[in-house]
């Protein structure tokens, strides 16, 4: 069955002994029941369709995640659509997801700031040679966070890529380390972008969604070794 879940600490994967009953309205969501090797990308694709996401945590070898939204109504959104009564609930790959109400942690001021500015947990990353391969650019980005799939862009010269992160927190430390950075013979260019499929055409967004880009990260749901 589907069971209750529990409440948490949605900034740091913690349990939070008591039932969710008892937390209310907030940015943060416990989303349980996930299937079997349920991946970020899985995740966060269902949530960021109801708003933009600041942080994401699947919890190792087990069936749920913590999910931050950067605002209330967004998570508001997700929650009604999972509680309606009578309603069909919300589902990943036929699995009908538990969806409560879970403790986030205040964002810090430094954070608030950088989100009101236009930070988000993608960047788009200019400046890349021919020859730079998937495992590459990973290698420069994955010391910054976890990574929710990145995916780049067919180039013969100079190309770029979208690197989306689990955390906005992540994504504006890998900003400020690697932005002007040599790298393999060119200097990176590294800005904030919009998320994968997004119809924002006011800013940068890898208007390819999803299709083509390659989950990292994943393996946290289910029963995933």
């Amino acid at each position: 069955g589907v069971g209750r879940g529990r409440g948490g600490d949605a900034a740091t994967g913690g349990h939070g002994g008591a039932g969710h009953e008892h937390l209310t309205k907030s940015r943060a969501l416990y989303v349980g029941n996930l299937p079997p090797m349920t991946s970020y990308m899985d995740i966060c694709g269902l949530a960021a369709s109801y708003g933009p996401l600041e942080s994401v945590r699947m919890v190792p070898q087990s069936k749920y995640a913590f999910v931050n939204f950067v605002d209330e109504d967004a998570a508001a959104k997700l929650h009604a659509k999972a509680n309606a009564e009578g309603g069909a609930g919300v589902s990943l790959r036929h699995h009908r997801l538990v969806v409560n109400w879970a403790k986030a942690r205040d964002m810090t001021p430094e954070l608030r700031d950088a989100i009101a500015r236009g930070a988000t947990r993608h960047l788009y990353v200019g400046g890349i040679d021919a020859s730079v391969s998937y495992p590459m650019l990973e290698g420069e980005f994955r010391a910054f966070g976890e990574i929710e799939s990145m995916r780049i862009l067919p180039a013969k010269g100079v190309g770029g890529a979208f690197v989306n992160f689990t955390s906005v927190t992540h994504a504006v430390a890998a900003k400020e380390a690697l932005n002007g950075m040599p790298f393999k013979h060119r200097s990176l260019t590294v800005e904030f972008a919009q998320g994968p499929g997004s119809k924002d055409k006011g800013s940068r967004a890898d208007r390819g969604g999803r299709k083509g880009s390659k989950s990292k990260g994943g393996g946290g749901g289910g029963d995933a070794a």
